[in-house]
């Protein structure tokens, strides 16, 4: 009963959201102005690609970094479970999230090497968060937009505030990952015992420590997966402005769309029904912090809208696999993989 309740209460949440910004892009014409408006199809298409290559990009960086460990896995395998991965995540009720079920297909496919497994994917998603952290910061600092154009001055300052903060995680994750990397005896430190200790983050911090130390001798696989993250940033920054050029001749610019793009799919993660209404909001919301008098916009929603059906496609083409594998799904030991 608690399990049902969380999930409806998330549904809620995931609806209320979206409810609200419909009720705001309504009031505003938005859907009318973008519905009777020039539609250029070529950048639709160019967003469509963007979005399907940044996936591709994103699986090849986890294929590496298994590949790191010396396990025997094949390209084609970490797409089939990448884009089975992303289904997952869209149908993230009654269903084991998209990581778990590439961990649990690698440690069956592996067995004795389970902990190698299960560390490339957690390294993997903390290597996309690191570098999307810092996407986000360094391309403000690039690209920032002068407080005094912003039609909506409290969004603009909650949106350098973000920025300045996935900056600041950036830095503290990189340093922590240096440190790691370039000191041998951390584990045995006086600081790794105090934070071991600390409440609720002593545990996380011992696990992640654990999983960066599995890829301590493997610096050249994470240097190219760092710059793997940061093609698969640029490439959903690219679907992002893609989509917005195909609707509207009124949008943030492309430099705006890199700060934007990296902040989104954070939000995506959020743990909502597929991440719904989490992107949604704040694409919207950023959307209005460069908002400025000569280019208004104002149609955030509409934008994330477009990129949630990119993300559906990408789900499409998981669909295919999910079919193909269904039976391999269906063997896997009770408790490990519930099927939608």
């Amino acid at each position: 009963m608690n399990k049902i309740f969380v999930t409806l209460l998330k549904f809620a949440i995931s609806f209320a959201i979206l409810g609200w910004l419909s009720y705001q892009t309504w009031r505003a014409d938005q859907f009318d102005v973008l519905w009777t408006g020039e539609k250029r199809y070529g950048w639709l298409l160019v967003s469509l690609a963007a979005g399907i290559v940044a996936c591709l990009v994103a699986f090849y960086r986890w294929y590496l970094l298994v590949r790191a460990l010396d396990l025997r896995f094949s390209y084609y395998n970490a797409v089939r479970l990448g884009f089975l991965g992303s289904l997952l995540n869209l149908l993230s009720v009654g269903v084991l999230g998209g990581d778990a079920v590439k961990a649990v297909f690698l440690v069956r496919q592996m067995p004795g090497r389970a902990p190698e497994a299960v560390a490339s994917v957690i390294f993997d998603r903390a290597i996309g968060l690191l570098v999307m952290f810092g996407f986000a910061g360094v391309a403000w600092l690039v690209a920032d937009f002068p407080a005094s154009e912003s039609l909506h001055e409290a969004e603009h300052i909650a949106m350098r505030f973000v920025c300045r903060f996935s900056l600041a995680m950036a830095i503290l994750g990189s340093i922590s990952l240096a440190v790691l990397f370039l000191t041998p005896r951390f584990t045995k430190s006086a600081l790794y015992r105090r934070i071991s200790l600390w409440p609720r983050v002593g545990g996380l911090f011992k696990r992640l420590t654990g999983v960066a130390l599995v890829y301590r001798n493997r610096f050249g696989s994470v240097l190219v997966a760092l710059v793997l993250s940061v093609a698969v940033n640029f490439l959903y920054a690219t679907a992002f402005f893609a989509m917005a050029a195909g609707i509207s001749r009124s949008h943030p610019d492309f430099g705006q769309h890199l700060v934007i793009s990296p902040i989104a799919m954070v939000a995506n993660a959020v743990p909502l029904p597929g991440g719904l209404g989490g992107m949604e909001a704040a694409v919207n919301y950023l959307y209005r912090a460069f908002s400025s008098h000569g280019t208004p916009s104002e149609h955030g929603f509409v934008v994330a809208l477009g990129f949630r059906i990119v993300l559906f496609v990408a789900a499409g083409i998981g669909l295919v696999f999910y079919l193909t594998s269904k039976n391999e799904l269906r063997a896997t030991p009770k408790g490990e993989v519930k099927l939608p």
